[in-house]
C-alpha cells in the first residue's frame, strides 16, 4: 500500500465500509503546526484500530486537548470524554487506545513547527 497524497489540505473523506470492516486498513496521517494552529481539528474514528497513537514533535512545551464523541452529534454538541496532556519539547507519544468513538484535538498554544503523526493500525 503506498500513501496517497491527494493535494487537499482541508477535509477527506473515508468511505464508511472501509472503516467499519473487521479488520479496517492502517492509516498514517501526518500534519504540521503550521496548518492547524490551535483550532481543534482531527475527526479521526478509532472504532476497530488497536494500538492508536499520536506522536507529537514539538518545538516548545505546551497542552493538547482531546475531545472524545461519536456519530452524529458534533463536538461542541456532546463531548463524551475531554483529556488534557502536557506536551514537552521533543518527541511525545500518546498512546489513544483508552479512547473510543472519535477523536478531536486542540493546542493550547500554536506551534508552528510542530510534526504531527497519528497512527492507527
Amino acid at each position: 500500500m503506498n500513501p496517497i497524497d491527494t493535494g487537499i489540505r482541508d477535509i477527506i473523506s473515508l468511505n464508511m465500509n472501509t472503516i467499519m470492516t473487521s479488520s479496517p486498513p492502517p492509516i498514517d496521517i501526518v500534519l504540521k503546526g503550521k496548518h492547524i494552529g490551535n483550532s481543534i481539528w482531527g475527526g479521526i474514528p478509532l472504532t476497530r484500530y488497536r494500538d492508536p497513537k499520536i506522536i507529537i514533535k514539538a518545538n516548545k512545551d505546551n497542552e493538547l486537548t482531546i475531545y472524545e464523541y461519536y456519530i452524529p452529534t458534533a463536538p461542541s454538541d456532546n463531548i463524551m470524554d475531554k483529556t488534557i496532556h502536557t506536551i514537552s519539547y521533543g518527541r511525545n507519544i500518546i498512546d489513544l487506545s483508552s479512547h473510543n468513538g472519535i477523536l478531536s484535538f486542540k493546542f493550547k498554544n500554536i506551534d508552528s513547527e510542530a510534526t504531527i503523526q497519528i497512527h492507527l493500525k
